[in-house]
């Protein structure tokens, strides 16, 4: 700590030197900020006055305060670059600010943001976390920050360049920390066109070089399954070891046996140095065994090679060839080749003929390409409901026909069958049997045709009712099972009712189907009372519940000598749990309005309009 005396020693040196001017009695006088504005000031003072004279840095100060509160930029008058934009993060940067002012958010999490310069990808995340799971998960926030960027030692990066990538208008962001090698790439969109434009162009000229059928440009560090699980690969010919080879395999043998025999005697640091060297050598050997493979000119004219980029940047072609498309049809099933000599197809498969002129298209380019493809036939078939209808049901009847192997549909829409919350059920009612026979009755005879547009086209030959027929077969199969009151139940209590279902002639109460399996024999009683009242329950008080429940099936089924009035109520009767009701009802219902009046709210309700033209209830009934 310093004396007094010491002190003011120290303040006469300053002075004397020039350094004291304003400086010592703005510190000896700083009072706390009094409010944010304040305390930004002060921040903004602080960040230009280091390095430079208190005198220069007042005048620095009040051009960036006149600046920034006329809302414009740091750096239109403050020619420092890095401490311009410290200056402007706070206004970039106001929502994080506000929230970590308002305490929505810790410190930890708005320093998160600070991990990219990239100021609209910094408020698009905080826009998109703002409220979520995510928005105080510090690691997730830079998480998705880095998205989209790459550092300095990614193979992309070493392969486009730091000057050529700059010359582009990529930016960077790094800090005291970062080097070369760690520093982020911010626009890595243009990293990725940078790098596909100079692998295409690479393998353009590997192509020429080694002639070729076909060079694709993968522009990542492998070649997966994917990418390549529709060729056939090229098996060539193992070239012989050279003298030098031979001679080099001898000397790793001798030093991988010198080091596994002194391996018991080391001690732990030089067994870790020596498994590094085995390593090393093991890998060195395998290198030299597993040889390129060498290609007869024949070969490599129907060959499709891979160029990728190697893990320090350069093109890198992929060690296995494989066959171009059509290159590998066995020639003895040509027979049949004379009878059209004329075919078009003759000159689609003449792979050998191809120009050389032939464009390398990059994968980014070739998803472009596929993207702007669609787009066209989306707006074509948004513009033709019809089309559009038969398309849509034709994606969804051959999915459902075939149940696998349907990726050549080309579209995500599928209508799966809704899976039911018990397994195995088969309820054995009306409507169950109807729907079987709707399924049987369809037309199939497209179905077995194996070209999907030659299927295609055979859906579309069907007549309009044999297409309608599928489309809503195909739309029905998806409708889900959904208890009531859970989440969907309303709504279809709401299509129910606008289809005018008269549910007491599709369904009927059995014993294996409802009465069995109630809990108690006071519910079945229960059900008797409400459509006999208390002196039909009582005939049936002193029965068993399984005699009850058979017995009970019979009078809802209008099969038992009973009153007439007992008999029509009974043949009408279905369980509140069966009925499609509104939302208003049901409300009602559980406000204690009672139950009696579900019956007639469907009846009164239901009967929107006949919606079933083909008339299978009234046959089924």
């Amino acid at each position: 700590m310093l004396t007094p005396d010491e002190f003011e020693s120290l303040v006469g040196h300053l002075r004397v030197a020039g350094w004291a001017d304003g400086d010592i009695g703005w510190a000896e006088n700083i009072q706390p900020p009094r409010d944010a504005e304040a305390f930004a000031l002060e921040t903004i003072f602080v960040i230009c006055n280091s390095g430079m004279r208190f005198t220069v840095a007042q005048k620095i100060f009040d051009r960036v305060k006149r600046a920034l509160q006329a809302g414009n930029s740091a750096s239109d008058v403050f020619g420092h670059k890095a401490k311009a934009a410290a200056i402007d993060l706070p206004a970039e940067l106001q929502p994080v600010f506000e929230a970590l002012r308002n305490g929505e958010i810790a410190l930890h999490v708005a320093s998160a943001y600070a991990s990219s310069s990239d100021r609209e990808r910094q408020a698009e995340v905080f826009e998109m976390l703002k409220g979520g799971y995510y928005h105080a998960n510090a690691d997730y926030i830079r998480q998705q920050l880095a998205e989209g960027t790459y550092v300095g030692s990614d193979p992309k990066a070493q392969l486009v360049g730091r000057d050529a990538y700059e010359a582009a208008g990529g930016r960077f962001h790094g800090d005291l920390f970062t080097d070369a090698a760690t520093e982020r790439w911010i626009d890595g969109g243009l990293l990725d066109r940078l790098a596909a434009e100079k692998l295409a162009a690479a393998a353009e000229a590997l192509r020429e070089r080694e002639g070729f059928a076909e060079v694709r440009v993968l522009p990542k560090s492998y070649v997966g399954y994917n990418d390549t699980w529709e060729l056939r690969p090229i098996i060539g010919d193992q070239p012989a070891l050279t003298e030098e080879q031979e001679a080099r395999l001898a000397i790793i043998e001798a030093e991988l046996e010198e080091i596994e025999s002194a391996s018991d005697a080391c001690d732990v640091n030089t067994v870790a140095e020596a498994e590094r060297r085995a390593e090393q050598l093991e890998a060195e050997y395998d290198a030299i065994q597993n040889r390129m493979p060498i290609l007869s000119d024949e070969q490599k004219a129907g060959a499709v090679a891979y160029l990728v980029i190697g893990p320090d940047g350069t093109p890198r072609l992929h060690e296995q060839l494989y066959l171009a498309s059509g290159d590998d049809e066995d020639p003895d099933d040509g027979d049949e080749g004379d009878q059209g000599e004329d075919c078009d197809g003759d000159d689609a498969r003449a792979g050998d003929n191809r120009p050389s002129g032939k464009p390398i298209y990059s994968q980014q380019l070739s998803s472009e390409l596929a993207e702007m493809k669609s787009e066209m036939l989306r707006v074509h078939i948004a513009g033709d409901p019809q089309f559009a209808r038969d398309l849509a049901t034709f994606w969804m009847a051959d999915k459902a026909t075939r149940g696998y192997g349907c990726h050549d549909l080309a579209t995500e829409l599928r209508a799966e069958t809704a899976c039911s919350p018990v397994a195995g059920f088969e309820s054995e009612t009306l409507a169950a049997e109807e729907w079987a026979k709707r399924g049987e009755a369809l037309d199939r005879s497209w179905t077995e045709i194996p070209g999907i547009g030659e299927r295609y086209d055979a859906f579309c030959a069907l007549s309009e009712e044999a297409r309608a027929a599928w489309f809503g077969w195909c739309i029905a199969r998806t409708v889900m099972a959904i208890q009531p009151g859970k989440t969907g139940s309303e709504f279809l209590d709401h299509l129910g009712l606008k289809l005018g279902i008269d549910v007491a002639v599709w369904w009927r109460p059995t014993a294996r189907n409802y009465f069995g399996r109630l809990s108690s024999k006071a519910a079945i009683l229960g059900h008797l009372a409400e459509v006999g009242g208390s002196e039909l329950s009582g005939r049936y008080g002193g029965v068993k519940k399984q005699e009850l429940a058979i017995s009970a099936e019979r009078i809802f089924a209008g099969t038992v000598p009973v009153e007439a009035e007992i008999r029509e109520r009974a043949l009408t009767w279905v369980p509140d749990v069966m009925r499609f009701v509104s939302p208003t009802v049901l409300s009602d219902q559980a406000a204690g309005d009672g139950t009696a009046d579900i019956g007639a709210a469907n009846d009164d309700e239901g009967q929107v309009g006949d919606r079933n033209p083909d008339g299978a209830a009234a046959e089924a009934a």
